[in-house]
């Protein structure tokens, strides 16, 4: 499941080296589709950065902290902005 978001290895493409490549419009995707399996599944982050932490370097996995950080802030915004209706 996060190994397609965040993907590794040989031929694939990280969020992080998106943001080096310019390519804007993908990290946004990227970054709309880490918020929306966090919110759908709520798996247990630490875990997966964990995981993570055997494939990306340390910049690299502090930049998908970074991202999951603020998607937790934008999963939290939205289910507010719910109960207030």
């Amino acid at each position: 499941m996060w190994g397609v978001a965040v993907g590794c290895g040989p031929g694939s493409v990280t969020a992080n080296s998106r943001y080096r490549e310019g390519s804007f419009a993908r990290v946004g995707i990227y970054e709309a589709d880490i918020a929306a399996l966090i919110q759908a599944y709520r798996p247990g982050l630490d875990r997966v950065l964990e995981e993570l932490s055997d494939y990306l370097w340390e910049s690299d996995l502090q930049e998908v902290r970074d991202i999951i950080s603020e998607a937790q802030e934008r999963i939290e915004r939205y289910q507010k902005r719910n109960d207030l209706d």
